[in-house]
C-alpha cells in the first residue's frame, strides 16, 4: 500500500465516529428529499383526480 493509502486508513480508523455521523446526515438528507418528491407526486395525483 502507499502512505497515502495508510495515513487514509489510519485516519478513519480514528474519526470512525466522525464518519459514522456525516453518512447519517448525508441518509437522513436523502430519505427527506425523497420523502418530500412522494409528497409532491402524492399531491399531485390527488388534484389530477379531483
Amino acid at each position: 500500500m502507499k502512505a497515502l493509502d495508510l495515513k487514509l486508513l489510519r485516519d478513519l480508523r480514528r474519526l470512525w465516529s466522525q464518519a459514522l455521523t456525516i453518512a447519517l446526515v448525508v441518509a437522513s438528507g436523502v430519505g427527506g428529499f425523497l420523502t418530500s418528491l412522494s409528497a409532491v407526486d402524492s399531491l399531485a395525483r390527488a388534484r389530477d383526480a379531483y
